[in-house]
């Protein structure tokens, strides 16, 4: 069967090693291919019913719609997963609910994409930090809070949600990153997505006491990113 280096990484449950792939030129283009199977990574990787929550998210955000995509025996990546992460396994229910927000998010993306539309886009504002003087008052209604490590790089807490999508998703330092490439021209429009939801966002936030933050409400006292 001809498969990816990332395929193969996949069956082989070696998570560092399918970090490190999606990281380079060839990983982000093999995450986007299927096997003679149908199989996109992600498919693999909820086949198996056991990688841990954080290689998911990684490779979700890497190609979000492999979410949407049946392998060749009719199978969504989150039908697999319900299939295969066993009841009581340690990753099942936080994996499950990754797949679900992150397929809300993705459906969610053509509508946001179409009121995008509707505006000037020359005129339109570009992303920006949020200024602590606004009172929250530009802060979304829900968080979707999908992991305690950021989805850029991979390490570091996700303390920063991004608005007004409410993807909890960047740590402080990649949320500078993120602002950085958004503000850089309005022809960037490539750059001014969620990293995870894929929607145009306005701002990114610092949400106090994140990792304990379970009921899924934005804390009444968000703090600008400096």
């Amino acid at each position: 069967m001809s498969q990816t280096k990332l395929h193969h990484r996949v069956l082989q449950e070696n998570w560092p090693a399918i970090c490190r792939r999606l990281q380079t030129e060839d990983g982000k283009r093999w995450v986007k291919t299927k096997n003679p199977c149908g199989d996109y990574p992600l498919h693999l990787a909820c086949y198996g019913g056991h990688a841990p929550p954080i290689i998911i998210r990684a490779l979700i955000a890497a190609y979000p719609e492999a979410l949407h995509l049946e392998n060749d025996f009719g199978f969504k990546p989150i039908q697999l997963a319900q299939s295969n992460y066993r009841d009581g396994h340690p990753y099942r229910e936080e994996v499950l609910e990754y797949l679900e927000a992150y397929s809300a998010a993705d459906e969610n993306r053509d509508e946001n994409r179409d009121e995008t539309n509707d505006t000037n886009q020359e005129e339109a504002e570009l992303p920006k930090i949020v200024d602590i003087s606004e009172d929250g008052a530009n802060l979304p209604d829900i968080t979707f809070i999908t992991s305690t490590t950021c989805v850029v790089c991979l390490e570091r807490t996700a303390d920063h949600v991004v608005v007004p999508c409410g993807h909890l998703c960047l740590c402080g330092d990649c949320a500078k990153k993120v602002i950085a490439k958004t503000t850089k021209g309005k022809n960037s429009s490539a750059q001014r997505n969620c990293p995870v939801g894929r929607c145009a966002f306005t701002a990114i936030a610092k949400v106090p006491n994140a990792v304990q933050t379970i009921s899924g409400e934005v804390p009444t006292q968000c703090i600008a990113v400096t």
